[in-house]
């Protein structure tokens, strides 16, 4: 089953997402979710360009099935967690940007981004800084449009590091590009590939500040016939 998943998450373009998501659905999803998601961590890795079109694959499978996306934003955050305690610069990079456009699609709530953005900018340091501009131009789009007053204020705190001139210059460029994107309200990145309508998805309540589990156990994908009874009834209700 994960060889499938990996194969599948791999394959994404905007022409066959409807179709991926259905064979996703189809394949005992609610009891392989760990594998999936480990599949949708493990492609980011090698693909981190493409996170528009993997979350919109996941966006899909999170309409139909939010346990599956609510494992996979958890996994992501945690992640995210992980790579800023160790001050691991591009696993913070690759990250983020599956969190702001898991933000983007609406398969997490806006409350995760601006997690992400308040535990750089609390430790501002050049490679934290430079990751949370990258990150607020991927999801600046979604907070200008749903949480403008936080935005607002996480603005106010880049502008804030630019005024005490005690930031090193490598991240400074990058400043300046998302104050450029904000002043055309992020049009450049604007919110990826919009597959389901926000009104009709279901957003997952996950935040940096309360421990989170990642249920390394859903990994271990068991045929036992009671579990995947219980799949086919949750893919299809009565």
């Amino acid at each position: 089953m994960n060889k499938r998943f990996t194969s599948m998450v791999e394959k994404p373009d905007v022409l066959n997402l409807d179709f991926l998501a259905d064979q996703i659905l189809a394949d005992h999803i609610i009891v392989g979710r760990g594998l999936f998601c480990q599949a949708v961590i493990k492609s980011q890795s090698k693909h981190p360009d493409s996170s528009d079109v993997c979350t919109a694959l996941v966006a899909l499978i999170n309409f139909r099935r939010p346990q599956v996306g609510h494992l996979l934003v958890k996994r992501v955050a945690l992640q995210f967690k992980v790579a800023h305690a160790r001050g691991d610069k591009q696993l913070m990079h690759t990250s983020s940007a599956l969190l702001a456009q898991l933000v983007n699609q609406r398969v997490a709530y806006e409350i995760l981004a601006l997690d992400v953005l308040m535990i750089l900018l609390e430790d501002p340091s050049p490679d934290n800084v430079e990751v949370a501009a990258r990150f607020c131009r991927q999801c600046g789009a979604l907070l200008l449009e749903v949480a403008p007053g936080e935005l607002r204020e996480i603005l106010g705190e880049f502008r804030g590091l630019l005024r005490k001139g005690e930031l090193e210059p490598r991240p400074r460029p990058l400043i300046g590009r998302m104050f450029a994107a904000y002043r055309v309200a992020f049009r450049e990145s604007a919110r990826g590939l919009k597959v389901v309508d926000d009104e009709e998805q279901v957003p997952n309540y996950v935040t940096l500040v309360e421990n989170i589990d990642p249920e390394t156990s859903l990994d271990r994908f068991h045929t036992n016939s009671h579990l995947l009874e219980e799949d086919e009834v949750t893919s299809n209700p009565s």
